[in-house]
């Protein structure tokens, strides 16, 4: 009954008008009898959820079958906007750890998950080095806001794997071995894979060396293989572009001869297809998360190279 006493302690918050659902299932559960008395020794050891699909891949390629993996916002979902169902938040209660990505990336949920957290919350960006926004055609960011898109680095993503690598060896030091020999084997695909996709990018001439996409999130990327930020239609997913700031990316665009812009499928095309139409530009996939096109983070990265130099 704390998780129903935390969630109605923000009277009008999104946990609020949930507690009543929760309350409910709590109920029920309590007439079922505890989980423990079921389980078997055959179930994963560690509970984790994730807060995005793209963490709990790196927890399953981790974990195997000691660990069960869920994440609150699925692959396909905007991050940005993501609210829970009364089942997650109950999962919140209920996992050993909640691995949150950080740096701002759930700012539309992070305190609910806060309030509700049972085990141990883990932000992973905690121990990564954050860097400024990178600079492009586009409305600017604050002076001091870092970009949370960490992942799209694979240097990065690899201290972020390192990491729960740890958290899941601290939660359950009888699986170590297991967890080590994962992850070693897990981070030489991913460093693989970032070989190749350098030698891709590097394959290409200046002049499709740069990205124009809807939203400000590639700036790891973009350092990571030589590429150039040109513009962004909007800083973030949840502003709306004015007519002056589509005005001012198709003249960028059409200036440098930007032939391609960017789109992400779990935003709406609307705004890019417009953008595209006006600067004579072809619409192209790229992703910062996991969708029903990408279902895994080396995926991820083979894909966004694979459309660049298309």
């Amino acid at each position: 009954m704390r998780l129903i006493r935390r969630l109605f302690a923000s009277p009008g918050s999104v946990g609020a008008r949930i507690g009543v659902a929760l309350l409910g299932v709590a109920l029920l559960g309590a007439a079922c009898g505890s989980d423990d008395a079921g389980r078997s020794s055959q179930e994963p050891v560690v509970d984790v959820v994730a807060s995005t699909a793209l963490i709990a891949d790196w927890v399953s390629q981790v974990g195997g079958e000691r660990v069960r993996a869920r994440s609150l916002v699925e692959s396909g979902a905007d991050v940005h906007t993501w609210q829970p169902e009364p089942s997650q938040v109950i999962a919140i209660a209920e996992a050993d750890v909640v691995l949150l990505s950080g740096g701002g990336l759930e700012a539309g949920f992070e305190s609910l998950v806060r309030r509700n957290v049972g085990g141990s919350l883990i932000v992973l960006a905690d121990a990564i080095d954050l860097h400024a926004f990178a600079p492009g055609l586009g409305e600017a960011h604050e002076d001091d806001a870092r970009d949370p898109h960490f992942w799209l680095d694979p240097e990065r993503a690899i201290v972020a794997i390192e990491r729960v690598r740890d958290v899941l060896i601290g939660l359950d030091p009888a699986g170590a071995d297991g967890y080590r020999a994962r992850a070693a084997a897990y981070l030489g695909e991913v460093r693989a894979v970032d070989a190749e996709v350098g030698a891709l990018l590097a394959a290409l001439p200046p002049e499709r060396r740069v990205l124009v996409t809807f939203h400000d999130a590639y700036g790891y990327f973009a350092r990571r293989y030589g590429l150039t930020i040109l513009g962004f239609v909007v800083e973030g997913p949840e502003v709306e572009p004015s007519a002056a700031d589509i005005a001012a990316l198709v003249e960028g665009m059409k200036g440098a001869g930007a032939g391609v812009i960017f789109r992400e499928p779990q935003f709406s095309a609307r705004v890019v297809q417009r953008v595209a139409d006006d600067a004579g530009a072809e619409v192209r996939p790229i992703y910062s998360q996991l969708s029903g096109e990408v279902d895994s983070y080396l995926g991820l990265l083979r894909a966004n190279a694979a459309s660049i130099s298309e």
